[in-house]
This record gives structure tokens, C-alpha cells and sequence, in this order.
């Protein structure tokens, strides 16, 4: 759905904070091969649509990976703290619908199959109404 990610990717842009410190961006679905850490990528896992009488919603789960290179887990865990201070109960503008919310659902640190990169998960579900 290009109206939801329009509305993520805006939410990162307006945010200087998390701005300039993903200097390697924020990408949709996948990074360009040699995007340089630190830099995130988001995609949508899941979509439900939930219909009732009169209203139409959707429900997404969407997922973010921060990758980090560094010596320790710290800088992706900071990464993490910027993205979530965004994302978590934040609001989204996404054209032609009302934006109810956005929950973290999930976080997690899996092991990372490059040396020095990690690698930090988070999933957000997120609610919006067809106007």
C-alpha cells in the first residue's frame, strides 16, 4: 500500500533526530546492495482488511530492520530507541484514510550473520480507516 508507506517514510523525513542518525537512510522493503550502516529498512508483513457495517479498516503489521556496524550492540540499540520514539503510538499521515494507530508489537536483537553488524527488529501494527 503506497498511501501507508508514503506516511512512514514522511514520519522519518520530518524527524531530524532519527534523520541524521540513520545516515544511511530508511528504504522500503530492501536496501540498494552497498547501502552503508547505519541504515534501516521497513516493509509490510501483514494486511487484514476488517470490515464492519459501515466502516472499512485495514490492519497492517509492518516490520523494521535497523542495522548497525559497530563493536557492540549499543548503536543499534540507540537506533532503536530514535525509531520507536517515532513510530511507537506516533502518528501517521496516509491519504484517503483515517489513521487510528500504530503499536509496537514486537522487538528483538537476532544474531547477526555478518561480524560487527547487528541487527535490531521491531514490528508495529497499525490500524487506518478508508475515508
Amino acid at each position: 500500500m503506497k498511501a501507508l508507506f508514503r506516511g512512514i517514510y514522511t514520519a522519518f523525513d520530518n524527524n531530524e533526530a532519527l534523520k541524521a542518525a540513520l545516515t544511511g537512510g530508511l528504504h522500503k522493503v530492501k536496501a540498494k546492495q552497498g547501502a552503508v550502516c547505519p541504515y534501516a529498512v521497513f516493509t509490510m508483513v501483514d494486511r487484514v482488511p476488517a470490515n464492519t457495517l459501515d466502516e472499512t479498516y485495514e490492519e497492517f503489521m509492518v516490520q523494521f530492520n535497523i542495522f548497525s556496524e559497530s563493536d557492540t550492540a549499543d548503536a543499534v540499540c540507540d537506533l532503536f530507541e530514535l525509531l520507536d520514539a517515532v513510530y511507537e503510538n506516533g502518528t501517521l499521515t496516509v491519504d484517503g484514510y483515517t489513521f487510528n494507530y500504530m503499536r509496537r508489537r514486537l522487538s528483538v536483537m537476532p544474531p547477526s550473520d555478518v561480524e560487527g553488524v547487528f541487527q535490531y527488529t521491531a514490528r508495529y501494527e497499525v490500524l487506518i480507516e478508508k475515508n
